[in-house]
């Protein structure tokens, strides 16, 4: 397993000499290598690598969550793709904090305080269908299908032939398997593996046919006729032309088994006759022929005899059932009990264990014949992807599957590729021979595996889908981990909720320009701007230091003192306050909120309502003032009223 401690330390209780957000405290949560804001012991900080099985782990997790078949899909998709999608319903930040709490995380055990930065793939560019194959169902054809398919309980092969192809019969099974409690929604996919023959069966009336026995699953055992069996072959009789005394193993003859019965048994040859001894649970045993077996002290075989010795207890047998549902059938004289001999393939008394003990079935009486397959052709195991449109299976288009033939041809066994982009192109190559430049194929192996394959007019390339190695800090506090933020970079999209939503942090937006961090050497000023390039709605800078936290509390002397229901404070990366007073347009900056009377003051406390157009007017408790963009001097300033040349700002929130 990938993993490397880095740093393992003790927080003691440090005293902060400034006013700091509790709860939101920005150095604490979001930081690179700040120590302090709270009394936590014996926590770790490191790094983790996630591992193949570290991924399978979260899918089965994020399952568990889903509450719609879709969100199952995407769950699953997480397991074969061995990667997070950052549009999809289960995001890193949103499925590794079940990872880091589960019993598959190392250090799942460590206390609050602890902090993990977590390496992982995650892509952002993934198409729906990529999720949809990755999560797909799988499905593997039943006899019980092909004799659906071919219309008969007896006259069917176990495979697709020309006469009952996989293309015109599959969509139907599908729906069968498919449907009830297995229901799926539509834009589902099914991996599916059956047999294939290029030649027809034949099927006919055999020149007999066979006679059935059924199970015997009484707890009871009662005197009459049985077939004495296990794992496709019964007991002969012994040679009933063998004169008195003489001796044999009990021969096998290959039986079908049917459910919970057997066909093929022969009446005359399978049938053996238990008959009171006289005493209760004894039983003579013998054929329908009228001879009678009994045991030999010395021997395992059995003997033959036109009548039985009611003196000699080597005639006689108990026969009991077992919790497993065979049956004990021993020899009082000998002491030992029939058995089925592995090593040899017959039945004979043994002492100890040589094989299966019988089960018991009754003989049933000879009926009609019925047809059955008279020639099976050979077939081939191949597999097909199926997509559901809301109301029928087709097959998928632009979608190959590997087949076993491919695997072994790549030089694999067990249906399992290493190193597909080796060998994948190569495959896409001959199977679509005339592809076009800017052609896409999606490949499904290993599984429910996809990769998504591109030509370029030479050759075909994997598609990427933004796949990228990133890592993420995640933290643990009152006994649950939480995702921080990205290292290395900050992910902001566009805010486009009908609420705001507090203790998250915002850019001020403009068209392509966002505000900057005032320097912490001044305690005013205007919000200057940066040039941003914002794709798909989404903005990846270097750092967060730009953001500005819209929080609902702080800390002042050990005291915790909360905005007003739907007011918060704005604080910067450097933890100062930004306030408005009745004179200036720019940003007024302090330590600590002001408090009157035990409250926060007024000009520190902002409330947020969105625009008709989806930008934010974000107004000042004490004067009304809200934040504009001046597309005249280039800046965000505060005004009473909006002019000609200012625009109410839009807002990006940092992913976490």
């Amino acid at each position: 397993m990938n993993y490397n401690i880095i740093n393992a330390f003790v927080i003691g209780s440090l005293a902060l000499g400034m006013a700091s957000c509790d709860e939101n405290s920005w150095n604490d949560h979001y930081l690179d290598g700040f120590v302090g804001g709270a009394d936590y012991e014996n926590s770790e900080s490191g790094t983790y690598t996630l591992t193949e099985s570290d991924y399978s782990a979260i899918s089965k997790l994020m399952q568990a969550e889903a509450k719609t078949e879709e969100e199952k899909t995407v769950a699953k998709a997480i397991g074969t793709n061995l990667f997070f999608d950052k549009n999809s319903v289960f995001t890193a930040p949103e499925a590794i904090p079940f990872f880091l709490d589960s019993s598959s995380f190392p250090y799942f055990l460590t206390s609050n305080g602890s902090s993990f930065d977590i390496t992982f793939q995650e892509a952002g560019a993934v198409p729906e269908e990529l999720s949809a194959l990755a999560g797909a169902k799988t499905y593997t054809v039943t006899n019980e299908d092909y004799a659906t398919v071919w219309g008969s309980q007896s006259a069917f092969i176990k495979s697709f032939a020309p006469d009952a192809s996989a293309s015109a019969k599959l969509p139907s099974v599908l729906s069968k398997a498919f449907s009830g409690d297995n229901a799926v929604e539509s834009g589902t996919y099914a991996v599916v593996t059956y047999n294939n023959a290029t030649q027809n069966p034949m099927f006919g009336m055999p020149d007999e046919a066979p006679i059935t026995a059924d199970l015997f699953s009484d707890n009871t055992f009662k005197a009459g006729k049985y077939v004495i069996g296990t794992g496709g072959v019964v007991a002969n009789i012994i040679d009933p032309t063998m004169a008195d005394g003489k001796y044999s193993y009990l021969y096998t003859t290959e039986v079908t088994a049917n459910g919970d019965g057997i066909s093929g048994i022969d009446l005359e040859t399978n049938v053996f006759v238990f008959t009171d001894a006289g005493t209760p649970g004894q039983y003579y045993l013998g054929d329908d022929l009228g001879h009678f077996y009994y045991g030999a002290v010395k021997y395992n075989n059995l003997y033959i005899a036109s009548s039985y010795d009611s003196d000699n207890d080597l005639y006689k047998w108990t026969v009991t059932k077992n919790d497993d549902g065979t049956w004990t059938i021993t020899n009082i004289g000998s002491s030992k009990w029939l058995q089925y001999d592995s090593g040899y393939g017959n039945w004979g008394t043994f002492n100890t264990a040589k094989g299966p003990l019988p089960v018991l079935y009754t003989p049933g009486e000879a009926v009609e014949p019925v047809e059955i397959p008279l020639y099976t052709p050979a077939s081939t195991t191949e597999n097909a992807v199926y997509f559901y449109n809301g109301s029928k299976w087709s097959v998928a288009e632009g979608v190959s599957v590997l087949n076993p033939s491919d695997y072994t041809s790549m030089g694999f066994s067990n249906n399992s590729l290493s190193d597909p982009e080796l060998y994948i192109p190569t495959y896409l190559k001959n199977k679509l021979p005339y592809a076009q430049n800017g052609d896409q194929e999606y490949v499904v192996f290993n599984g429910t595996t996809t990769n998504l394959y591109v030509y370029d007019g030479t050759a075909w390339t994997l598609n990427e889908n933004g796949l990228e190695t990133v890592t993420g800090r995640f933290i643990k506090k009152d006994n649950k981990w939480s995702f921080v933020k990205y290292i290395g970079k900050a992910i902001f999209t566009d805010f486009d909720q009908e609420q705001i939503e507090l203790d998250r942090r915002y850019l001020l937006v403009s068209g392509n320009v966002c505000g900057t961090l005032i320097d912490k050497n001044l305690s005013f000023s205007y919000f200057y701007t940066t040039p941003i390039s914002i794709s798909g709605g989404q903005y990846i800078a270097p750092n967060d230091a730009n953001a500005i936290l819209f929080a609902t509390s702080c800390e002042i002397d050990g005291t915790v003192i909360k905005a007003p229901e739907g007011k918060f404070m704005m604080q910067d990366a450097n933890e100062r306050y930004i306030y408005l007073d009745a004179t200036h347009s720019s940003a007024q900056l302090s330590n600590g909120p002001a408090i009157d009377g035990g409250e926060i003051s007024s000009s520190y406390l902002w409330s947020a309502k969105r625009n008709d157009d989806g930008t934010w007017a974000i107004s000042c408790d004490s004067n009304g003032k809200k934040w504009f963009y001046s597309t005249k001097y280039g800046n965000f300033a505060a005004y009473q009223s909006q002019s000609d040349v200012d625009v109410f700002p839009s807002l990006m929130i940092l992913s976490e």
